[in-house]
């Protein structure tokens, strides 16, 4: 009866990875099969099967995706009998997930504001900014940012009336897709053309009074947005895979 001398352990590989599943029979195998999860696996580019004369059974698994996580067994067969070798295989993938949620806001006219989120998964997911299901991309009005640990970061230099209306942040990888999404509403900041603020001072030399003012008539300008930089956030996480 054909016994397999040595034979593959439980392997987790990262996406994209290639997967080397080997078992060494002892004595001349007359066939040998693989299969996954009790299904027989056919040569081919994703699935390489080899079987070499010392009694080596390889099979070569590529560009690993969820599909492939399973259990796979090496079946050796001769005039005397069948033996087999089992192993499970895992991928290490797992769907987007958004540890920040968007939160709808009020701006005003005029005004920078950022919406901030985290992501994680594997792989790293593709992240995408939408307005009324419009995808955006970076221009003078829209800066998108991003950095290795998953923080993406969407900012509107100067608010336009235009720019109400519903965003959405979705984020994608070969394990799924998840979005969140917020609601921007203009405001407009109202000043009294007359709002005034007085401070009375006491000149000792003269021992006179002097009143000054502060004309508060027009608003101050709104702060500019000079550098790209990240602001962190923690919140909970949505899926909609």
């Amino acid at each position: 009866m054909t016994e397999q001398k040595t034979a593959f352990k439980d392997q987790t590989k990262e996406p994209n990875g290639t997967i080397h599943l080997e078992c060494v029979a002892e004595g001349k195998p007359d066939k040998v099969q693989w299969l996954k999860d009790g299904e027989p696996l056919t040569d081919g580019k994703h699935h390489h099967i080899d079987i070499y004369n010392d009694g080596t059974c390889s099979l070569v698994i590529t560009a690993v995706t969820t599909k492939d996580t399973g259990v796979y067994t090496c079946e050796v067969t001769n005039k005397f009998g069948v033996t087999s070798h089992s192993g499970k295989v895992t991928t290490a993938f797992s769907a987007p997930v958004f540890l920040t949620q968007l939160q709808s806001q009020d701006v005003p006219d005029g005004y920078p504001v950022s919406f901030d989120c985290v992501v994680i998964g594997k792989p790293p997911p593709t992240v995408r900014w939408y307005k009324d299901g419009k995808l955006l991309e970076e221009n003078d009005h829209y800066m998108i940012n991003e950095d290795q640990e998953g923080c993406h970061q969407l900012i509107i230099t100067a608010v336009l009336p235009s720019d109400m209306g519903v965003y959405r942040c979705t984020a994608e990888n070969s394990s799924g897709i998840t979005a969140t999404k917020i609601l921007i509403l203009l405001t407009n900041a109202q000043y009294n053309a007359r709002q005034q603020s007085f401070l009375s001072v006491s000149c000792k030399k003269h021992s006179e009074s002097v009143d000054l003012c502060q004309d508060r008539s027009v608003p101050p300008p709104p702060p500019q947005i000079t550098t790209k930089i990240l602001s962190f956030l923690t919140c909970a996480s949505i899926n909609i895979s």
